[in-house]
């Protein structure tokens, strides 16, 4: 746990009450999902680098993760999806991981991409989706590349704790406005719950 806290770039008052269990919470996952050590890992809809983190501890020093996200730079807080990443990157488990800001499709569709990968990781990132077809088309272009593996989790739409009630009711109020809406928006006010 020592090696993954010094690893992310966090704010000390929020590493028991939020940090901690979000990474437990990820080391439970990746542990679940048994993916071999030394694999090649797509990690796609990684944000700020707490899946990435834990899939290249976990991994071991043979493994490799690609991390990718759409965010811009400056999405984010209290540390951008960039600040943190440059953490990442500096740290101790920084050479297992390369960063990319694209998408699945832009990853995979490049004339130089000689990747392949061993399994792909869509870890709470389904519902930051803009809709149905655009993860059907993921998981099409996974399966077209020959990704042996696939890792999923996603958040329930269910409270189980009645203080998490607010949260799913505001989830659920952006996708809903979302799928109503004619135009994206764009840039740091840009919602991040679609589906």
């Amino acid at each position: 746990m020592d090696i993954l806290l010094s690893s992310y770039l966090h704010d000390e008052r929020a590493r028991t009450s939020i940090v901690e269990p979000n990474i437990q919470h990820r080391l439970a996952l990746t542990q679940a999902w048994d993916i071999a050590q030394g694999s090649r890992v797509l990690d796609i809809g990684c944000g700020q680098g707490e899946s990435s983190l834990v899939l290249a501890l976990i991994n071991g020093s043979h493994g490799q993760i690609t991390a990718i996200d759409t965010a811009p730079p400056d999405y984010g807080g209290p540390y951008t999806v960039e600040k943190s990443q440059k953490h990442i990157q500096a740290s101790t488990l920084g050479q297992r991981i390369q960063f990319f800001r694209t998408d699945t499709a832009g990853l995979l569709s490049q004339p130089t991409s000689t990747d392949t990968f061993d399994a792909a990781v869509l870890c709470h990132t389904l519902w930051y989706s803009p809709d149905h077809a655009s993860i059907a088309q993921v998981f099409q272009l996974l399966a077209d590349a020959k990704v042996r593996y696939l890792c999923l989790a996603e958040y329930g739409f269910r409270a189980s704790r009645p203080a998490q009630v607010p949260h799913i009711l505001a989830a659920r109020a952006q996708a809903q406005y979302h799928s109503l809406r004619k135009s994206a928006a764009t840039g740091a006010r840009e919602p991040n719950v679609n589906n």
